[in-house]
């Protein structure tokens, strides 16, 4: 109750219970949240959400465009693909049935997927592949592995855990500081990363391009 600054990161999330009464309970007069998606749709509030989130941090003051960041170097510029999926037949929608079927164990779609990624590391960018499931990403991390052999191939798993893959098997596990992953990323010439949940948010990784 004594804290006089108040500042969110990620701040799209003031939705949620958990931080709306971090919100509600702090008298804090000065506050301060960061997004880069702020609202769910457009550039103005429209949903329940959105207005959530102006309830406890006030009113949009500033927005630094895409293509600001790109240009000065803070974003990776991105290149667009677009790949014809195939996708199995699934009775029902049950998501978690969905998700194993369709996504995670569906070979065509992981398939269509390195052959983009790969080719790419092949040429010389630097790859940071994310993904929502564990085993997804430790299935894409062996298969990059296998094509892009002698490269080692890492997945990042969360909690400081590093798996690292070389021609399809996995040739150790450490762990690895976040930060301190980032600098030894920053003096690679290549690499292949895969990442789970734990990455896709709140983290940059600069040398990923």
């Amino acid at each position: 109750r004594n804290t006089e600054i108040l500042i969110f990161q990620e701040a799209h999330h003031l939705g949620a219970h958990m931080w709306r009464a971090i919100a509600d309970n702090c008298e804090a007069p000065w506050r301060l949240g960061l997004s880069a998606t702020v609202y769910e749709t457009g550039s103005e509030p429209t949903t329940h959400r959105d207005r959530m989130l102006e309830g406890c941090t006030g009113p949009l003051i500033g927005r630094l465009p895409d293509y600001l960041l790109m240009n000065r170097g803070f974003m990776a510029t991105p290149i667009v693909h677009m790949l014809d999926m195939w996708l199995p037949y699934t009775k029902g929608n049950d998501w978690p049935r969905i998700q194993k079927t369709c996504i995670v164990e569906n070979e065509h779609r992981n398939s269509r997927l390195l052959d983009v990624m790969c080719p790419l590391v092949t040429d010389g960018y630097k790859a940071l592949g994310l993904v929502v499931v564990i085993k997804h990403g430790t299935h894409l991390a062996i298969e990059a592995s296998t094509r892009l052999n002698p490269l080692e191939v890492h997945f990042y798993r969360g909690d400081s855990r590093l798996d690292t893959f070389r021609n399809g098997r996995q040739t150790n596990r450490e762990r690895v500081e976040v930060d301190v992953l980032v600098e030894r990323l920053d003096r690679q010439s290549e690499f292949c990363m895969f990442g789970s949940p734990a990455v896709k948010e709140d983290l940059d990784f600069p040398a990923a391009n």
